[in-house]
């Protein structure tokens, strides 16, 4: 019986080992090892190219700019494409990325060894942490990190208002004068619109009491303006005031008034 089993097994690996070599049955394909994966070269910094900050304050306050100052050193000359002030409120360490610090002021290009500069406005107070940064030849250069002192600002806007200057008394017929005046306070302080209006009667804060004005000017707070105006021959008074817009709310200055003498008409006795 042995034997029998054993012709039996022999017979079978025969038809395994035949139908194999004739293609019949596939044998297990053989493990084709995977290339080694090829790693990413990042380009090394080159000698003598650096950032530094300059110059920058040790404290601001909140919501007013500052300025910072820094350069970007090279031995040979070099177009870059990216430098700028990074910043935040938390202090980072190498290894540093773009996103280490969630501000920057507007990115500048240019030709290095150079120097740069930007305006900053911080509005939260507190410590504000800053590098300045390039890329150059594809590789990240950042400063030593520096800080800042922001302090909350306890200034209040201050009312804004006109005030006549300069203006003569009293005036002949026909003659030409002037009249000053100075604009100041608002909060951004931005004059739209201010002007001398006048007229041959008294008049309140508003523009309409007056039937003439001086040509419309602008400006920034404070600000001097004058106006060259010409005296009405027939004489009389003149009542006028300084009227400005700033930062879209109306201001006036009081009311004052000029004496006009009738300009001398000729005749004789």
């Amino acid at each position: 019986m042995f034997r029998g089993s054993l012709t039996h097994y022999i017979a079978v690996a025969a038809i395994v080992t035949s139908l194999i070599i004739s293609g019949c049955v596939t044998a297990p394909p053989e493990a084709i090892p995977s290339p080694a994966a090829t790693p990413v070269q990042t380009p090394a910094p080159t000698p003598g190219i650096s950032v530094e900050v300059l110059k920058a304050p040790a404290s601001a306050v909140a919501g007013e700019k500052f300025e910072v100052s820094w350069r970007v050193n090279s031995p040979v000359r070099k177009d870059i494409p990216h430098t700028a002030v990074h910043y935040g409120q938390e202090s980072k360490s190498e290894p540093l990325t773009l996103k280490s610090y969630p501000s920057l002021t507007t990115p500048q290009n240019g030709t290095i060894p150079a120097d740069f500069s930007a305006s900053i406005a911080v509005n939260v107070s507190g410590t504000t942490y800053f590098r300045a940064h390039a890329i150059i030849d594809g590789v990240n250069y950042w400063s030593e990190e520096k800080m800042i002192t922001i302090s909350a600002s306890s200034a209040t806007p201050s009312v804004a208002s006109a005030k006549v200057t300069s203006y003569p008394m009293a005036v002949n017929g026909d003659a030409s004068f002037t009249i000053r005046w100075e604009v100041s306070g608002g909060t951004q302080g931005d004059i739209s619109n201010t002007a001398v209006h006048w007229g041959f009667k008294n008049g309140s804060a508003n523009i309409s009491d007056y039937a003439r004005a001086s040509k419309v000017q602008t400006g920034k707070t404070p600000q001097v303006f004058g106006a060259d105006l010409t005296a009405p021959s027939g004489g009389g008074t003149i009542y006028f005031r300084a009227h400005a817009i700033v930062d879209g709310a109306d201001v006036y200055s009081p009311e004052y008034q000029i004496t006009v003498s009738p300009r001398y008409s000729g005749g004789g006795y």
